[in-house]
């Protein structure tokens, strides 16, 4: 236990700081101290946009869970298995990884919709729904791009990591420029993704090692080679 700690201070770092972040931005957000953020998320949604694109905004995002989600989730479980079976590489555990962190974000953001049952923009296309608070699909669509902006920045691949990293704030300001959310139930969905993918990961590791100790699980899950953690320390 003491070499994860060790070894990923600084996962254990930012999540402690967006858990800060979050529980304080929640506490303002209930209380009512940063005021309403109607006026503001109503001159986004007004902006100037061409219809083209503002046609493009909405079909993707209506349709975001069908057609990046739930495809990439299956092409990771099937990759997964692939490299579990044939090739017997580390990668498999990655995959594993990827699947369960956007399970864990799916569940998280449908429970906090319920808790926090925000009504959405009386101009969205949806009015009458109470599932603004938080952005469900700016949580999802940055769990995986903050995902494989990690393994970017891991690979040094620095251009494309930021690039990754801008994916989901550019479409959190989607969210708002076509009617969906108001501008705090995107900030909060900045502020859960990286708390969620860190407790995930971090979890993850903490799991492994008690797997890694029961010779049954150990063999069930990894099969018969030896499960090794140090690749996800390098």
């Amino acid at each position: 236990m003491k070499e994860i700690f060790e070894k990923n201070k600084l996962i254990i770092t930012l999540f402690f700081v967006f858990l800060f972040l979050s529980i304080v931005f929640l506490v303002l957000y209930i209380t009512g101290v940063m005021g309403e953020d109607i006026l503001i998320s109503r001159n986004i949604y007004d902006a100037s946009l061409p219809k083209a694109i503002k046609a493009i905004l909405i079909f993707f995002h209506d349709e975001f869970i069908y057609i990046v989600c739930i495809p990439l989730s299956l092409i990771w479980l099937v990759f997964e298995l692939y490299c579990q079976y044939c090739l017997k590489k580390h990668i498999a555990r990655l995959a594993l990884l990827f699947i369960l962190s956007v399970s864990v974000a799916a569940i998280f953001a449908l429970l906090t919709k319920k808790i926090f049952g925000r009504q959405r923009p009386q101009w969205s296309s949806i009015p009458d729904d109470y599932n603004s608070f938080p952005s469900g699909s700016t949580i999802m669509t940055g769990t995986i791009f903050l995902f494989f902006a990690v393994i970017a920045f891991k690979n040094r691949w620095r251009i494309v990591g930021i690039v990754l990293l801008f994916v989901p704030i550019i479409w959190g300001i989607g969210r708002i420029w076509i009617g969906e959310h108001y501008l705090f139930d995107v900030i909060a969905a900045w502020l859960f993704v990286p708390v969620v993918l860190s407790a995930v990961y971090l979890t993850f590791l903490f799991c492994e090692k008690f797997i890694v100790k029961v010779d049954k699980l150990r063999k069930f899950i990894y099969g018969e080679e030896r499960l090794d953690t140090q690749y996800i320390h390098e």
